[in-house]
């Protein structure tokens, strides 16, 4: 069997449990933003806010980040918590690295499989969205995938390395907690970034979860192909991100 197709093995084993409990696994993707979206409709109203742009709603406004941190938490918090479901209460990591595969591949596809579910919950995400937010889809639209994609890949290395690293699933929530909240919401998820004072726009521009949210503002509410530079800085950081998971995964089989 080649590498190529043991990671898969391990992506489809991980994706049958996914499917298994789905009911549950989605549950935040569709309760989430609507919840957030019913909240700011009933607390805002009508309300006039200048910094909008011309056209949009402050609920169409924040519903990128909504789905954005849809796609970012599923990738952090399902990629941990198997990591340390598996590591500490079942026997199927122990037998998983006393199989013929290597550490890159269990790595990869921990993370691989945690993509696909961020990319499957960003989509439902989307669809629950379009049922309160009226949006015009534009052809661009068509790069949303792969933006949901890059930035499951991305915090999926994080749930990994986290998942490994911690020792009680208490730990990641509360990390998780304290991580993913604070920087979606210093992402630009509630405010538009040029509204801030210029010193603190330098801090908030170099959040990666400001990119994410950007892009898919280019995207869902422009129609806007221009995502390059956002996207080329995920995909960069991606790489040291897998490479370090990678590490603390292989520093715990070997001990």
């Amino acid at each position: 069997m080649s590498g190529s197709h043991r990671i898969w093995a391990i992506v489809e084993k991980e994706m049958y449990v996914y499917f298994k409990y789905f009911h549950s696994e989605v549950s935040f993707a569709v309760l989430f933003p609507v919840f957030m979206i019913w909240t700011m409709g009933i607390g805002l109203g009508e309300a006039q806010i200048d910094w909008l742009p011309e056209g949009i709603s402050y609920v169409a406004f924040i519903m990128p980040g909504l789905i954005m941190m849809t796609v970012i938490s599923t990738g952090f918090f399902n990629t941990g918590f198997v990591m340390m479901f598996e590591k500490e209460y079942s026997d199927a990591f122990d037998g998983l690295i006393q199989t013929p595969v290597t550490t890159e591949e269990i790595a990869l596809a921990k993370v691989l499989a945690g993509t696909l579910k961020s990319l499957i919950n960003g989509l439902i995400s989307m669809v629950v969205i379009l049922v309160f937010v009226d949006l015009t889809v534009t052809a661009s639209w068509i790069v949303l995938p792969l933006l949901f994609a890059a930035c499951g890949f991305f915090f999926s290395c994080i749930g990994l390395a986290m998942g490994t690293w911690l020792k009680r699933g208490y730990q990641l929530g509360t990390l998780g907690n304290l991580l993913i909240f604070p920087l979606t919401f210093f992402g630009g998820l509630f405010f538009a970034v040029s509204e801030l004072p210029e010193n603190l726009q330098v801090v908030v521009n170099a959040n990666p979860v400001t990119w994410m949210i950007t892009a898919m503002r280019e995207i869902v509410l422009y129609g806007s192909w221009e995502m390059g530079w956002e996207m080329l800085g995920i995909l960069l950081i991606c790489i040291p991100l897998y490479l370090g998971a990678w590490r603390l995964f292989r520093k715990l089989v070997v001990n």
